[in-house]
């Protein structure tokens, strides 16, 4: 829900993450469409159950690893590029 139901995608894509930004909005069909199921109280070993029961995601996470480095890099220097938006600077 913290990602799904804020502007996450729509903000990756506003800082040039357009890639993952779709990726993202891909993810959030598959968790509305399951969200009850996906957001109950599980113990450890149902939560990695879930890693087959949801196969759905398998795709996505795979397109994910391909970008992460580069979405994090491009994150990253997002936030020194806007500083200002981020941290109160002290002096």
């Amino acid at each position: 829900g913290y990602i799904f139901d804020n502007p996450f995608a729509k903000v990756m894509r506003l800082w040039g993450a357009e890639e993952f930004s779709k990726l993202v909005y891909k993810a959030k069909k598959i968790f509305d469409a399951n969200r009850k199921d996906l957001e109950k109280e599980r113990t450890d070993d149902e939560f990695m159950a879930m890693y087959e029961q949801y196969e759905a995601f398998d795709e996505l996470e795979e397109a994910y690893l391909e970008m992460e480095e580069q979405v994090t890099a491009l994150i990253a220097s997002y936030v020194d590029d806007h500083l200002e938006l981020f941290a109160k600077i002290i002096k």
